[in-house]
């Protein structure tokens, strides 16, 4: 698949979810997507995305120009990675628009992270993640709509 992508630079969607991708592949797959400048769509739900191939998606996130929605749902990403996606990727990246980070393991802090840098987005998954129950769902909930008023937030 990666030497394959390395031909395609025109690449406007792929969706890989639910294949064992791992942190290999997924390194692998960072590297050819790379220079593809036309993807708008890049689904890794449930792709065994550990901590370094998280961050190998984040480079590609973070300098894509093109990219508008984002599913790293099921990820280990946890609140350093959190903290680095926020960082990287939704303070670069204005074209980023629709943003899955549910079951990402992922505490209150890490979460608040990801939607106080949620400027750009209009629509935000982070379900699944452990946030405190309904008193962190509602405190993060009051901060989103403070903070970002139209954002389709997912949260429980």
């Amino acid at each position: 698949l990666c030497s394959s992508l390395d031909k395609v630079k025109e690449l406007e969607e792929m969706c890989l979810n639910g294949n064992a991708l791992l942190d290999e592949g997924s390194l692998q797959l960072a590297k050819a997507l790379k220079g593809c400048d036309s993807l708008r769509l890049l689904n890794l739900n449930c792709t065994g995305l550990g901590i370094a191939g998280f961050e190998g998606i984040v480079e590609v996130a973070a300098t894509s120009k093109t990219l508008k929605t984002l599913d790293l749902s099921c990820a280990w990403v946890n609140d350093s990675g959190a903290r680095r996606f926020a960082s990287e990727v939704l303070e670069m990246n204005t074209s980023l628009k629709k943003l899955h980070l549910a079951f990402c393991a992922m505490g209150y802090q890490g979460v608040e992270e990801v939607i106080s840098k949620a400027a750009n987005l209009n629509d935000l998954n982070l379900g699944g993640n452990n946030i405190g129950g309904p008193e962190g769902s509602a405190k993060l909930k009051a901060l989103a709509s403070s903070l970002h008023p139209g954002l389709n937030l997912k949260i429980y």
